[in-house]
């Protein structure tokens, strides 16, 4: 009689809550996560900001610097690209140019 009165009493079963807290866990665990990874795109972006924002402001030095202020005979050092190394002397030597055809 009392587990008939049992099966007849609406309610939740002890499987149903488990299943649930699990399925809960679980969604808040990847939300935890996903947070982690939106503060971190967040934090690169204001590292890109300040990055681009320090560039501007270089080159808007080197802008309003006169033009007889300008020098291009910066020291060469081993670790320098070569490309960078061959156009340190541009008063000196010709510019090279290179010629692309289009290829189908």
């Amino acid at each position: 009689m009392f587990l008939r009165l049992l099966k007849t009493e609406p309610g939740y079963s002890l499987l149903e809550v488990i299943v649930a807290m699990l399925l809960l866990t679980v969604a808040i665990i990847l939300m935890v996560g996903m947070f982690d990874a939106g503060l971190k795109a967040a934090i690169q972006g204001s590292d890109y900001d300040k990055a681009r924002a320090l560039a501007n402001k270089q080159l808007k030095t080197a802008r309003s610097l006169p033009y007889e202020d300008v020098r291009d005979d910066f020291p060469v050092s081993s670790s320098t690209p070569i490309l960078a190394r061959e156009s340190t002397n541009l008063r000196t030597r010709p510019m090279r140019t290179f010629l692309v055809s289009p290829t189908r």
